[in-house]
């Protein structure tokens, strides 16, 4: 072999080694989440407190800093409890599954029951469900961690998503009009509009109607299906599915809708959820309420109940001194939709990138990690939102330079008739919001000229 053969066959090798490198590293970060699974229950007593599940061996997995190394640990009788999952330390159990024992115990009340399986396996199956949605690894990767077959993890995670996508369907909802719920949603943003803008209770009273923030955001995904290319792209030209939410100043969720492809406008995916009205158009329909108000970005159209932010026209100058304090003082209400968007991808890692074999699959998952979302907010509230909290201020900050284009007329279009109220008529409220935001009660009012 002449010299220059050897190099290139030397290369070749070396290239081949890094590539199997990289191979090894990004499996081993794809199992990091699991094996703190694994260590916890090593520690507090051994892989016994999995139970007697399938009457077979499970392995039990040990992270070196440079390889894997798998044990078999015979599974004793006496199963997997509650009881056994409460004496785990509390740190482990919240960094494996994104949420406290005690809030597991109240999910598995309402879950259980919708389980098809065994009794004794239901404890069992709801915890690889959810701990595939925490750390958003592959079924193979979950088989060879918990040593069961591929068909029967995901079998479990499909029986498991179900269960919880029943237990928790009343987790997303927008209370009804006139309700002492709907009143403290409308006082979070009304107290969030006077401490952010130096201002008095009984100022700008038009704000104190405010019931939700809308917003989209995009799930990419993994191409597992035969899709349509063109219709599930996004702007970027990633694959992707769109879920479109509206959002309560504590970070909950009060309506969503999943199921868009990633070409869908904001605007577009907003006009086919129930928060439209296609037989009112322009009005509110009867889940919001004749005097109850939502809160957007400047990609949604002006309406009687929808009040997005100023937009400048194209080749227009800026906006005036009355529109950019309008934007300002609507951005510090409206991003609480895009931080409780941060948080949801944050905890569920599972929408980091989707991998589905079918739409409804992937909605399915999207619409679990949603639940779980509103969930443990309300019960583990100080620890979830505190560890993933946004430390930008500036978030969801209006840019009159992005390239989110605002809706076209041809987007905007609506049937021709008495039902469809003028520009002006839905500028009105819009209007009253910025003249409250101008003028003080008490204050100095602006003279007349003479």
């Amino acid at each position: 072999m002449d010299p220059r053969t050897r190099r290139l066959v030397l290369t070749a090798v070396l290239c081949v080694a890094r590539a199997v490198a990289l191979v090894l590293q990004w499996y081993q970060l794809r199992l990091r989440l699991f094996h703190q699974l694994i260590t916890l229950l090593i520690e507090h007593g051994g892989p016994e407190e999995f139970g007697d599940v399938a009457r077979r061996t499970i392995p039990r997995t040990v992270f070196y800093h440079s390889h894997i190394a798998f044990g078999m640990i015979e599974v004793p009788p006496g199963g997997l409890t509650l009881e056994a999952l409460a004496t785990i330390p509390h740190v482990r159990f919240f960094s494996a599954f994104r949420m406290s024992a005690a809030s597991f115990a109240m999910l598995y009340d309402r879950c259980h029951r919708h389980l098809p399986v065994a009794e004794e396996d239901r404890l069992l199956v709801l915890l690889v469900a959810i701990f595939r949605l925490a750390s958003g690894c592959l079924y193979r990767v979950l088989s060879v961690s918990a040593g069961f077959p591929v068909t029967t993890v995901k079998e479990w995670c499909l029986m498991g998503e179900n269960a919880l996508a029943r237990g928790l369907s009343t987790e997303i909802r927008l209370p009804e009009p006139g309700t002492a719920e709907r009143q403290a949603i409308n006082d979070d943003f009304y107290q969030a509009f006077l401490l952010n803008n130096g201002r008095q209770d009984g100022e700008g009273e038009s704000w104190h109607n405010i019931c939700g923030a809308i917003d989209g955001t995009h799930i990419y995904m993994k191409r597992s299906w035969d899709i349509d290319d063109a219709s599930y792209r996004d702007r970027n030209g990633q694959l992707s599915l769109l879920v479109h939410a509206m959002a309560s100043y504590d970070l909950t969720f009060t309506h969503t809708a999943v199921a868009f492809p990633g070409s869908t406008h904001d605007s577009g995916a907003f006009r086919h959820t129930a928060l439209w009205d296609p037989v009112r158009p322009y009005r509110p329909p009867a889940i919001v309420g004749e005097d109850q108000l939502i809160i957007a970005d400047s990609a949604y159209a002006v309406s009687e109940y929808v009040i997005p932010a100023f937009k400048r026209d194209a080749g227009a100058h800026d906006l005036i001194p009355n529109q950019r304090n309008f934007n300002k003082a609507l951005s510090s209400l409206r991003n609480c939709v895009e931080r409780a968007f941060r948080l949801l991808k944050a905890r569920w890692l599972v929408l980091s990138l989707i991998h589905a074999r079918s739409h409804d699959r992937a909605v399915l998952s999207i619409n679990c990690s949603l639940y779980l979302h509103n969930f443990c907010l309300r019960q583990d509230l100080g620890e979830y939102v505190g560890e993933f909290q946004d430390p930008d201020p500036e978030l969801g900050a209006d840019d009159p330079d992005s390239d989110e284009e605002g809706p076209t007329p041809g987007e905007i279009a609506a049937p021709i008739g008495d039902r469809v109220p003028n520009l002006r008529v839905r500028e009105s409220k819009r209007n009253r919001m910025v003249q409250e935001l101008r003028n003080r009660v008490g204050g100095r009012q602006p003279q007349a000229r003479q």
